[in-house]
């Protein structure tokens, strides 16, 4: 078995997050810079700094709402996410699985992961939307154990964010937020002398879009349901040590209650893409 606990008092864990912690406060700096293909530019000085950056246009329509929301802020995200999470967990609570359907769409519409999951929940049964609601009362970061999880019927780059707006504390896990936290590990274990990435940290890699670099001593998680445990295994840990490092200390003078958000759009921003 595997709980937050455990894993927190794991000693490499937790030279890791010593380690991390003035890269989170900002008394020690993080240069990074990319351009995509496309000729896009991005570069900061600081996790801080990307945060601060940070931009996601998106478009939706909210479930009942003819009018569409556009945005591209953190702020902007935030409060649509804040209303996307109030839905969902409504349509739970209600045994709604025609209006879960709807805003789990509208969720992927925010992240841009409609292609093929939106069509997959709209063909689901309403007992197969029900089990889809059930798991993620299993998810949470501060029960699971890792060893020990439930059945989970579809987990990619979309339903993490739909299962992160219904968990409490369960990041948002796509290809460019864990290469980031990756490519931070990966910088530990150089600057620690560590032949190898040690367990607990080696975190598995989700499919990934063009620009968002592999890391070196981290294994890929397999596409398709065969890879769901090792995906589920390692955004519950990615959840576990984000959250950890956004309750350390300061994080670019954001609230207590944003600041696991913040700091998981800083990594989406930073250190996902092209050169470290």
């Amino acid at each position: 078995m595997l709980f937050r606990s455990q894993f927190l008092a794991d000693p490499a864990v937790g030279s890791f997050l010593d380690w991390a912690e003035p890269l989170v406060s900002g008394d020690r700096s993080l240069v990074h810079s990319w351009q995509d293909g496309r000729g896009r530019s991005f570069s900061c000085r600081s996790l801080a700094d990307a945060y601060a950056n940070y931009r996601w246009p998106f478009q939706v329509t909210l479930p009942g709402d003819a009018s569409t929301r556009r945005g591209s802020s953190f702020s902007d995200s935030a409060t649509m996410l804040a209303q996307l999470s109030h839905g969902l967990r409504a349509a739970v609570i209600a045994d709604a699985p025609d209006s879960f359907c709807d805003y789990a769409v509208a969720v992927l519409e925010w992240g841009g992961t409609t292609s093929h999951n939106a069509t997959w929940l709209r063909t689901r049964t309403p007992a197969e939307l029900r089990r889809v609601m059930s798991v993620a009362g299993y998810l949470s970061p501060s029960e699971v154990d890792t060893f020990q999880l439930p059945d989970i019927p579809r987990l990619n780059a979309g339903f993490t964010k739909i299962y992160s707006m219904l968990v409490d504390g369960f990041i948002i896990f796509d290809s460019r937020v864990a290469a980031a936290l990756a490519a931070l590990i990966r910088i530990f274990a150089d600057h620690a002398d560590l032949v190898a990435i040690p367990l607990p940290l080696r975190i598995a890699l989700p499919p990934g879009r063009a620009g968002v670099r592999h890391v070196p001593g981290f294994p890929l998680a397999v596409a398709g349901s065969s890879g769901i445990p090792a995906f589920a295994s390692s955004n519950i840990r990615a959840s576990w040590l984000v959250g950890e490092m956004a309750q350390r200390g300061r994080f670019a003078d954001v609230s207590s209650e944003l600041r696991g958000r913040a700091l998981e759009a800083a990594l989406f921003m930073k250190i996902g893409r092209a050169h470290v």
